[in-house]
Parts: structure tokens; C-alpha cells; sequence
């Protein structure tokens, strides 16, 4: 798991990369390209962000999107397994878009809320099967998930 955008240290952001003018650019493009795909399903839970981003004087960098952008970091996991956990350092809500490098390979690939129950059955957590491109938009400071 790693950040990259912004990180603050001794109260003052700074950038966690370092990218070529060609690479600031072509993430620019990716990161405006998914909060064009956030807006459109989670337009209440993109605001929530961008609010708490203004709140706490974060400027979207250039190549996270700028303003058009969602926020002014990310964290991105590769194979991430996890115990259940809250994110209880955040400041707004989660928006998590799920992909892959092998498109396919996903078996057994699933997102798990094990304090959320079905209406059913309040013996079993909800889990919710992945699939590349799957997104999730969740208050992840007061619901466990792994």
C-alpha cells in the first residue's frame, strides 16, 4: 500500500512523487477520466471530499486532476489483505475503485463489511464480490471493511 499526491508533515503538504512533465500529464488525464465516474455515482460522496480537501487548505495538484480532480491524495494497494479496520485518521468518505492487472484472474475476490448484516440473516456480514472496474463508496471512519 502506498500514497501518492499529497502528505502532510509539520503541518505543511507536500508531494509524496515526483513525476516528468509527460507523467504529470497522463495521470492528470486518468485522475480527471475516474472523477468524471465518480461525480456521475457518488456526486454527494465526491463533494463530501472535496469539502473536507477545502476545510483542511488542500490544493488538488496538477497531475491528481487539479480542480477537476477528486482529491489531493491517493492510496492505492497491490494484492492488499487486511484484518477488518476502521480508517480512523481520515477526514471524509471512501470512494475505492477495484482493478486489475490481469483482467480475469480475480477468484475469490471480495469486499467485506463484517459489522454490516443482512436483514435476513444478522449472523452473516455482507460481502460484496469484486470485479475490475467494481467501485464503493462508504464511510470507512465508522464501518469496518477489509
Amino acid at each position: 500500500m502506498y500514497c501518492f499526491g499529497l502528505r502532510k508533515k509539520h503541518q505543511k503538504y507536500s508531494s509524496t512523487t515526483q513525476f516528468s512533465a509527460e507523467k504529470k500529464n497522463e495521470s492528470r488525464k486518468h485522475c480527471i477520466s475516474m472523477a468524471g465516474l465518480f461525480q456521475k455515482h457518488y456526486p454527494e460522496e465526491v463533494e463530501m471530499i472535496r469539502k473536507s480537501d477545502r476545510k483542511q487548505d488542500i490544493k488538488i495538484p496538477f497531475e491528481l486532476g487539479g480542480d477537476d480532480g477528486v482529491s489531493g491524495y491517493f492510496i492505492v494497494s497491490k494484492n492488499l489483505r487486511n484484518a477488518s479496520h476502521f480508517e480512523d485518521l481520515d477526514a471524509s468518505w471512501g470512494l475505492a475503485c477495484f482493478l486489475k492487472s490481469n483482467p480475469g484472474n480475480a477468484v475469490d475476490w471480495f469486499f467485506i463489511l463484517p459489522n454490516v448484516v443482512k436483514d435476513d440473516d444478522d449472523t452473516k456480514a455482507i460481502e460484496i464480490k469484486l470485479f475490475r472496474g467494481c467501485s464503493i463508496a462508504w464511510d470507512e471512519r465508522c464501518i469496518r471493511h477489509c
